[in-house]
């Protein structure tokens, strides 16, 4: 069962340096590792309409054919053959509204937050849609070339787990949220035995236990950004 330490508990001065000290601590950390292993860092954005960016349009995971005709795998054996390892960015929890995992993808494993949310919250608490997820992520790596996994989280997800908890159960849909997101981590740690994963989390913001062992890192890394 996984361990959860409520924010409130957290004194009010190291929620408001967490991002600022942590941020700082770790970016540099990450410019060591990058110099000392010589990552490459992608972030691969869709093509997309007037008024559409990477922001809005999380939940069409799927390589933009236009300017990769034949996917990431030229770019991650250009990577390789210098020498280097490849990353990419994912941001699989957020699910816009209107994309095309927001459309095609059971309800169940959708959370939604009310007419107010934008986006739905991938529901990690469903064994079937852990599963799914990891299945969808390690092939789009193999395929890709991908080495390393770097996760985003641009959602406060409270509300979402709130708003769906049972009368009397409160706390109940993010524990098993937690407990399918580490399951998640394992499943793509062990199809990847060599790789590790990155969180980025909207400025180091999602900082969970978890994330402080040996294959797990907290950091910005230095970035090329291939947004539209």
């Amino acid at each position: 069962m996984a361990t959860l330490i409520p924010a409130t508990n957290i004194p009010a001065w190291m929620r408001a340096m967490r991002w600022h000290w942590l941020s700082v601590t770790s970016s540099l950390t990450w410019l060591l590792w990058c110099f000392a292993r010589r990552w490459l860092v992608y972030r691969v954005g869709l093509r997309v309409g007037e008024g559409k960016n990477w922001y809005n349009t999380v939940g069409n995971w799927t390589v933009d054919s236009l300017r990769f005709p034949h996917g990431l795998k030229p770019v991650s054996d250009a990577v390789h053959a210098i020498g280097s390892e490849f990353l990419v960015w994912f941001e699989p929890e957020r699910v816009f509204k209107g994309s095309r995992w927001s459309r095609e993808l059971p309800k169940k494993w959708l959370i939604d937050a009310g007419e107010g949310a934008e986006s739905y919250l991938f529901n990690l608490g469903d064994t079937a849609a852990v599963s799914w997820l990891s299945r969808y992520i390690n092939k789009f790596m193999d395929d890709n070339g991908i080495d390393h996994y770097r996760q985003d989280y641009n959602i406060e997800p409270a509300g979402f787990w709130y708003h769906n908890d049972p009368e009397g159960r409160e706390g109940i849909t993010e524990n098993h949220y937690i407990e399918g997101l580490y399951t998640y981590w394992d499943n793509i740690l062990r199809h990847h035995p060599r790789g590790f994963i990155d969180n980025c989390a909207g400025g180091d913001a999602d900082l969970i236990w978890r994330l402080f062992n040996g294959r797990h890192h907290c950091g910005v890394p230095i970035t090329i950004t291939a947004n539209p």
